[in-house]
């Protein structure tokens, strides 16, 4: 499996950051990379020849954490504010209830049962990789303030 498919995607990190989640990960994205990289790795210079002192993971302007399905998963949590338990499938429903395509794609689901999962999708997207779902789910809380950054970056530095 590709990297890129086990993180979040670059915009969900930069909205994460903006969010107030703090910069800590195994992977992260760097303006200078095309794609996210291990947090110690080196910085190349403008010139692209000589490696600056700089680990990606230090570089507070340029770099944003690529989290991952297992540090999103520790960030979120087990039942949201509402009493509304979560799930995330790889089934993916509008909130009609029909099925849509592409069956491999991933949408959250939320309802006060597990009946209600299949059919009451947070929002009408589907996302290509369970991160990308997961980081989702995670901003929109954040967003509507039912979780705070606080206990977010507090779960995940107790991993």
């Amino acid at each position: 499996m590709k990297l890129e498919n086990q993180c979040c995607c670059i915009k969900q990190a930069k909205q994460l950051k903006a969010l107030g989640i703090i910069q800590k990960s195994l992977f992260y994205y760097h303006s200078v990379f095309k794609r996210p990289v291990i947090g110690e790795t080196l910085v190349p210079d403008a010139v692209g020849r000589e490696y600056k002192g700089v680990y990606v993971c230090n570089d507070k302007k340029a770099a944003y954490s690529a989290f991952t399905v297992a540090e999103l998963g520790v960030m979120l949590p087990d039942v949201h504010a509402a009493n509304q338990w979560t799930s995330i499938s790889n089934e993916g429903y509008n909130k009609k209830g029909d099925y849509m395509e592409p069956p491999n794609c991933f949408s959250v689901h939320t309802g006060e049962t597990m009946n209600d999962w299949e059919h009451d999708p947070f929002d009408e997207e589907l996302y290509p990789t369970e991160a990308q779902a997961r980081a989702a789910y995670l901003i929109m809380l954040l967003e509507e303030k039912s979780i705070t950054p606080e206990e977010c970056n507090k779960r995940l530095q107790e991993a």
